[in-house]
């Protein structure tokens, strides 16, 4: 199969025999398609999208939470307001169709909120919560594992928790996918802001993760043309693991690729420390994955 200028693939009877467009393949060439229309951009809508891809409403939501999310993807315009996406996790179980997406806070202190003084409590933790639809999991990472009476992960019903969240997101006016090593050093180089998206899916379980998150940390090596994503924390869910809910399955970890087909994790886990009975939650577990990693460039 070959790419007709228009982003659909046509067929080449020269050519070996490829393997069909997954749906997600198939709605993001019909996105693009719609876009590169005359007036295409304001006429866009997940319904027009869903025609010409020949699927489902349903299924596009099943890749995509909302129509920025997909043009995001697709590395077009979006809808309107400006910054870095907050850094967020999709689940997506093909089996079943359930989809979900997990918010991720910034790691804090713990606090004596409202407090009229001594605002930080003298035994100290991390505090970093993530948001999913239905649960809230709470990571404290203490001094030690041992610590009395102190979890390090904690899962409750999102409302018992401070109410039912209000997500204001930042969303890009506009994003540029980055296809070359060039382009992301070039990015790099005149201080752009970069998002990068990895996904990931497991064939045994038929569940697919998609992570987003903005790149805190790019190394570039100019001279070899080569480029490197450093970033975490970020929400990170073993797909391989059996689970009656997903947040069952989440580790706090971080993320690092240098090419578009794989990415390396180190993931938080209890880690002895060496001479010692004691033992920490640190950053210490790696697993090396089949990946789809894509870096886009956002407005400053």
């Amino acid at each position: 199969m070959k790419a007709a200028p228009g982003g659909r693939p046509r067929h080449d009877p020269d050519a070996a025999e490829s393997a069909p467009l997954t749906p997600r393949d198939q709605i993001l060439a019909a996105t693009r398609d719609l876009l590169a229309k005359p007036d295409g951009e304001r006429q866009f809508t997940i319904g027009r999208v869903a025609n010409t891809a020949h699927v489902s409403r349903a299924t596009i939501y099943r890749y995509f939470p909302n129509k920025t999310a997909l043009l995001l993807a697709a590395g077009a315009t979006n809808g309107a307001g400006s910054g870095a996406p907050n850094p967020r996790t999709r689940i997506l179980d093909e089996k079943s169709g359930h989809s979900e997406d997990f918010y991720q806070c910034a790691s804090c202190k713990s606090e004596d909120t409202f407090a009229p003084r001594d605002l930080f409590y003298p035994v100290n933790y991390d505090f970093l919560p993530v948001f999913g639809s239905r649960s809230l999991v709470i990571f404290r990472r203490h001094a030690t594992r041992q610590d009395p009476g102190r979890s390090y992960r904690e899962i409750r019903e999102v409302e018992a928790s401070w109410g039912r969240p209000i997500h204001r997101l930042a969303q890009p006016d506009s994003a540029r996918l980055l296809e070359t090593n060039a382009e992301i050093r070039e990015a790099t180089n005149t201080g752009q802001l970069l998002v990068a998206q990895t996904e990931i899916a497991n064939a045994e379980t038929g569940r697919r993760m998609l992570l987003e998150y903005p790149v805190k940390t790019m190394n570039i090596h100019n001279g070899r043309d080569l480029y490197q994503v450093d970033t975490g924390p970020v929400a990170f869910f073993d797909l391989s693991q059996p689970w009656e809910r997903p947040e069952d399955a989440l580790t706090l970890a971080f993320v690092a690729f240098n090419a578009p087909h794989f990415a390396d994790f180190v993931l938080e886990v209890p880690t002895p420390v060496p001479g010692t009975s004691v033992q920490v939650y640190h950053y210490s577990k790696t697993r090396s994955l089949e990946a789809t990693n894509r870096v886009y460039e956002l407005p400053a």
